[in-house]
C-alpha cells in the first residue's frame, strides 16, 4: 500500500479492510484528491459479508467521507461490487471516476437487494 500526501493515493493488491480514518481534503474533508486502487473492490453495505472480501474493502461510511472531495478515484482492475444499499460521492463531488472493467450489484450480507446511488458533477 502506499500513500503520497500531496494528492493521496492508495493501491493495494491483496485484500485490504478500512479499519481507521483515511483524511483526504482540507477541513471536514472537502475538496482535495484521492485515488483508490486494487485488484477487487467491495463497497456499500459491506458489514456481515461472508468470508473476507479479496481486495479492498470500503463501507457506507468510508464513502461517505470522500464525498465532499473534489476528485475521488475508485479503480478495481478486475471489478467494483457495490453491495446492498450502496453511496458513492454526493452532489458536492466535482469529479468521480470509477476505472474498472467491471461495475456489478451483489445483495448485502442480510439479504438488502443491490441499488447503488451515484453522484458527482461529473461521473467518469
Amino acid at each position: 500500500m502506499s500513500v503520497s500526501p500531496a494528492r493521496p493515493r492508495v493501491a493495494a493488491t491483496r485484500s485490504t479492510q478500512s479499519a481507521g480514518q483515511l483524511r483526504a481534503g482540507g477541513t471536514n474533508g472537502a475538496g482535495g484528491s484521492l485515488s483508490l486502487a486494487s485488484g477487487r473492490v467491495s463497497a456499500g453495505q459491506t458489514a456481515g459479508l461472508s468470508g473476507t472480501p479479496n481486495g479492498l474493502v470500503l463501507s457506507n461510511e468510508d464513502l461517505a467521507s470522500y464525498a465532499g472531495l473534489d476528485e475521488f478515484v475508485l479503480r478495481g482492475y478486475s471489478g467494483i461490487d457495490l453491495f446492498g444499499n450502496a453511496t458513492l460521492g454526493s452532489p458536492a463531488l466535482q469529479r468521480l471516476v470509477l476505472d474498472t472493467p467491471l461495475l456489478a450489484g451483489r445483495a448485502a450480507a442480510d439479504g438488502t437487494a443491490p441499488q447503488a446511488s451515484i453522484a458527482a458533477r461529473s461521473v467518469e
